[in-house]
């Protein structure tokens, strides 16, 4: 079972309570859930729209093509049909709900009086989700009380009373039960987007210090960690601006405090200078770069992959940094818990590359447990490093002894000129090339901590990816399994590249898929390997990859 329903409206409409509300019920009856969030930077107007997929397998991305569909608006429309560089969303398949004055006019479908009966009702027009809630409930054959059950649940508790005679009314409405989803087992899971997964594991890590500031699509994590900040004893600062986060976030760090920044890639673009002050001061920090459609303000609430060559480069001077970018919400948890310990092995930055689709798409993940797990903080242990205490010490691996202050009597000096190894200024130019030779050091160690890429399929073509377009590509892949081969990277600095050698020797045709203009991702396997990769698949209209598009994409190629 595979059904994608799509509800659209403009904002204000209620289409976000409606999707949860359907996201909510599907994922208790037991089904595998993808719900993807598409909206216009406005508060009134544009479009707002939510898609949910659920199967009972896993998947990680939605599809375009619409099973259910559920206009709030008939301005909503054009934003679903071909045009725009896509192709139309709503199929010979479709059925389409909607409310009997919209003024929608489509093949099959259903009209239901949702405005009239919610202002007879609740006395609110705005209940109309409500009554549409309780009307997709009856087309898709779950039953009343799991439709109330959920109401119950999300909706606030000042206007849940009146709103249950709307659901009730929605659901005896006539409308044909066109789908049938029996309650399914699915314990042990939660939904989580991308950006909850980084929280929680920012917890189970330790962190007691966010600093930020409001950026969309980077700040449901600093919503995540204000939420949980009293239960778990952390202190959540929104400051002035992203310049004095991302100094706050070093200070910490060098106070012995784990902390988390997030933003997007303007804000980024205000924290290098902090980031390079932490690669010269030997500060571990741990930053999410929640990336957006750019140059400067761009597309504030869509997606992209298109912050790759600038993360890479952000910061002025030499300096090693670890950069991963996660396929999935649930692989965001595992590599925010990596990027703490490899940052403060190696005490250096780590940079997460998440983006619009994985910090707002909710889906079915394994519950996590948010009891703080042991990560190692690396700091030097007494009788394991020569007195007095030099806080840069020269050693083989280019990792000095790391005390924080108060830790022993004796003092932790850093500075952000060049220095010697007891941490004191100096313009010695012999010590300032060992010194970048220390601090460079640590790349090849870092290097062995890096996972080898997936690798999944046995055709002839090979698809390259990094980060969220994971879910689109392994989708294809499985389906043409004979035709395709995928490797997929989800962490790109330091990069590995024995594995990536391997498969593009034996490929007959290698694609790189990527979510930007200038296929980045490419461009680094160019400069790092040698193999320039000649053929694309780029998207860069703010819209997710899915597997429809690639697999149209590839079409163009001959290769499937």
């Amino acid at each position: 079972m595979d059904i994608n329903i799509t509800i659209s409206g403009e904002a204000g409409q209620g289409v976000k309570t409606l999707g949860s509300l359907v996201a909510r019920v599907l994922f208790d009856r037991g089904y595998y859930v993808v719900q993807d969030e598409s909206y216009h930077s406005r508060i009134r107007g544009g479009l707002d729209a939510t898609t949910i997929r659920a199967s009972d397998v896993p998947h990680h991305a939605v599809q375009p093509l619409i099973d259910l569909f559920v206009p709030l608006a008939s301005s909503v429309l054009p934003y679903h049909r071909a045009g725009n560089g896509h192709e139309s969303e709503i199929g010979p398949s479709t059925r389409t709900l909607c409310d009997t004055k919209s003024g929608i006019d489509l093949p099959a479908t259903t009209r239901v009086p949702a405005v009239e009966r919610a202002t007879t009702l609740a006395g609110d027009a705005r209940a109309a989700n409500v009554f549409l809630f309780g009307a997709v409930c009856r087309m898709l054959g779950i039953p009343l009380a799991a439709a109330t059950a959920v109401t119950r649940k999300e909706l606030p508790a000042k206007i849940l009373e009146k709103n249950l005679p709307v659901l009730e009314d929605g659901y005896a409405q006539w409308v044909m039960e066109a789908w049938s989803l029996p309650a399914r087992k699915l314990s042990h899971h939660l939904l989580a987007n991308a950006s909850q997964s980084i929280g929680a594991a920012a917890i189970v890590a330790g962190v007691k210090f966010y600093s930020g500031y409001p950026m969309s699509p980077g700040s449901g994590i600093m919503n995540y960690l204000a939420a949980h900040a009293e239960q778990y004893g952390i202190v959540v600062e929104q400051a002035e601006d992203e310049i004095a986060a991302a100094n706050m976030a070093v200070g910490a760090s060098y106070a012995g405090v784990r902390q988390m920044v997030s933003t997007s890639g303007g804000g980024f673009a205000l924290m290098v200078e902090a980031l390079s002050l932490a690669g010269m001061t030997e500060t571990p920090m741990v930053i999410v770069d929640a990336q957006r459609p750019a140059p400067a303000t761009g597309l504030p609430t869509r997606t992209e992959q298109g912050d790759l060559w600038f993360v890479l480069h952000a910061g002025h001077g030499d300096f090693v940094r670890y950069l991963s970018a996660p396929r999935t919400a649930e692989d965001a948890f595992t590599l925010t818990l990596k990027a703490y310990e490899l940052s403060s092995k190696y005490q250096i930055p780590a940079i997460i590359l998440s983006d619009q689709q994985l910090a707002d798409t909710l889906v079915t993940v394994p519950r996590w447990d948010l009891g703080e797990v042991h990560l190692d903080r690396h700091l030097a242990e007494p009788g394991s490093y020569q007195e007095p205490y030099q806080r840069y010490a020269l050693t083989p691996s280019g990792v000095s002894p790391r005390l924080v202050p108060l830790q022993t009597d004796w003092p932790v000096i850093v500075d952000s000129d060049e220095h010697d190894e007891a941490g004191h200024l100096t313009e010695d130019l012999d010590n300032r090339e060992r010194m970048v030779d220390k601090r460079m050091r640590r790349q090849r160690d870092l290097l062995s901590d890096m996972e080898e890429p997936l690798v999944l399929g046995n055709g002839p073509t090979l698809l390259v990816g990094w980060g969220s377009s994971f879910g689109a590509l392994e989708e294809l892949v499985l389906d043409h399994p004979v035709d395709l081969r995928l490797i997929h990277f989800n962490e790109v600095w330091p990069l590995r590249t024995e594995r990536l050698l391997a498969e593009i020797k034996r490929a007959r045709l290698v694609v790189a898929v990527e979510g930007n203009a200038t296929a980045q991702f490419a461009q680094l396997i160019a400069r790092e390997t040698g193999k320039r990769i000649e053929h694309t698949v780029l998207r860069y209209d703010g819209r997710p990859l899915s597997a429809a598009y690639i697999e149209g994409k590839l079409h163009d190629l001959e290769v499937i």
